[in-house]
């Protein structure tokens, strides 16, 4: 089945990119409205043939714009923006001030900083204040 989308033409194509990735799916795009087959689509792009296919299929169902960047998924950040700028303030207090053994930070001694110094809930799992630790 060769791939036709009628709506959209080389015109189309924006100018300006978000990344190299999204650019590299439009370039992806002109190559087969070219006549390029997938194949060599993704032998010239350094990319597999399925992805090729999948961003092809995209624009089958989304039109040009399925192949714009989108937002990363995942979980919600456990603390503000506020509460994150924060943290380099209780860092350069060094680990020792908080009841640690030694100058090295880790991550659990740092989720248990952020759990202890009232900030808005643990970040790792596990994680308790340092025994002899002072509030803030």
């Amino acid at each position: 089945m060769s791939l036709v989308y009628n709506e959209g033409t080389m015109d189309e194509i924006p100018d300006t990119f978000n990344d190299w990735r999204e650019a590299r799916r439009f370039r992806a795009w002109e190559l087969k409205q070219k006549g390029w087959k997938q194949c060599d689509i993704a032998e010239a792009l350094g990319v597999t043939a399925g992805a090729v296919s999948q961003w092809m299929k995209r624009v089958r169902e989304g039109g040009l714009e399925a192949l714009r960047s989108r937002k990363g998924g995942g979980p919600k950040p456990k603390i503000s923006k506020e509460e994150l700028q924060q943290l380099p303030e209780f860092l350069e207090r060094g680990p020792e001030a908080y009841g640690f053994r030694g100058d090295v930070w880790t991550r659990p001694r740092v989720g248990a900083v952020i759990a202890y110094s009232g900030q808005a809930v643990h970040l790792f799992r596990g994680c308790r204040p340092p025994v002899g630790a002072k509030r803030r």
